[in-house]
């Protein structure tokens, strides 16, 4: 089964790990915009490493449209089943606070693929917790949580067409409401959309052969404006690892470029996925993982394994970026 295939990209950074208690020295002191980092260039760049990239397993990195929020995903196991959960970080007194499990944490599921609306109001995720809906039957269905003040409501799952007619992942939302996601059934795994009209989500219609150049693309994520797509996809004869980012390009008749590598700057041998947008356009960033270790060679070193298992880069996933301005060299010239 494709989804199968996946399943194994996306637990791929839900390694089995334990999550200890972090304790207040264990993470440094950040301030400023984007946790003080230094903004990248046209190479990725490891973000906020001993913050966010810990050695832990991080993955898709999404802010708040003040810049003053951050949400990620984390991966941890109980009872010796993979499970991930959403935490965050937020500003107060001008630092970056110690980061928390957001207020709906459910730790029995998975709670993964955090989308934070460009509006700043919607929280987009998936997750396997049973919705209780004869309609909404699949293993994962995406749900949506509204803010209320500084938490946020008790989330509650996309209705049918959305949900409902498989596996759904990969949610993301333009300024105007357009929902772009991820539908996986036995045939492939294939970007959707559907708009939100007068309260009901239209009937889902499946993106171009241009954008769905193969059975296994998943978990794009849409401009702000809809201009443009970022997606992972699988095995591509282009690509540089098993699994690469690749744009594709919308203009105001919607018609849809063939998706574009993005190049060597930014997919390396591993897996790149999961990636966001940053609210002002500058910054996209993106999980990056090692699927495979020599854990049988001889010559691998005690430092190897503690590396491997405490320091971002080593091996788990983390959280890169890098600037936008790389979608700008790729998109056709009459498009700018």
């Amino acid at each position: 089964m494709k989804y199968k295939r996946m399943l194994f990209i996306f637990t791929g950074f839900i390694l089995i790990l334990a999550l200890g208690c972090a304790k207040k020295d264990d993470f440094p002191v950040l301030k400023g915009p984007y946790l003080g980092q230094k903004p990248p260039g046209l190479t990725q760049e490891i973000f906020a490493p001993g913050f966010i990239s810990t050695g832990l397993s991080e993955a898709v990195c999404c802010f708040s449209p003040d810049g003053k929020e951050v949400y990620w995903n984390i991966a941890y196991d109980i009872k010796k089943d993979a499970k991930a959960c959403i935490v965050y970080s937020k500003i107060e007194n001008g630092k970056w606070t110690l980061p928390e499990f957001i207020n709906f944490t459910n730790m029995e599921y998975v709670v993964a693929y955090p989308f934070l609306s460009y509006d700043g109001e919607e929280l987009y995720f998936i997750t396997n917790e049973p919705t209780n809906l004869p309609d909404l039957k699949d293993e994962y269905n995406i749900w949506v949580a509204k803010r209320n003040g500084d938490k946020w409501d008790t989330p509650v799952p996309l209705p049918y067409p959305v949900n409902g007619r498989g596996i759904t992942s990969g949610p993301s939302v333009t300024t105007s409401g357009v929902l772009y996601y991820t539908l996986i059934t036995e045939k492939e795994q294939a970007i959707y959309r559907s708009r939100y009209i007068d309260g009901n989500y239209t009937e889902p219609e499946r993106l171009p052969d241009a954008v769905n150049s193969t059975d296994n693309q998943f978990d794009g994520v849409i401009a702000p404006d809809e201009s443009y797509m970022l997606l992972p996809v699988y095995n591509r004869s282009d690509s540089y690892g098993s699994v690469d980012l690749y744009v594709t390009f919308r203009d105001e008749h919607d018609n849809w470029t063939p998706v574009v590598n993005l190049g060597n700057e930014i997919n390396t041998k591993r897996v790149e996925s999961a990636a966001r947008i940053s609210p002002d356009g500058r910054y996209i960033f993106l999980t990056g993982l090692y699927i495979t270790h020599n854990w049988g060679n001889e010559s691998l070193s005690y430092s190897d394994i503690m590396n491997y298992f405490t320091k971002p880069g080593h091996g788990r996933a983390d959280i890169y970026w890098i600037s936008t301005k790389i979608i700008e060299e790729l998109k056709p010239e009459e498009l700018k």
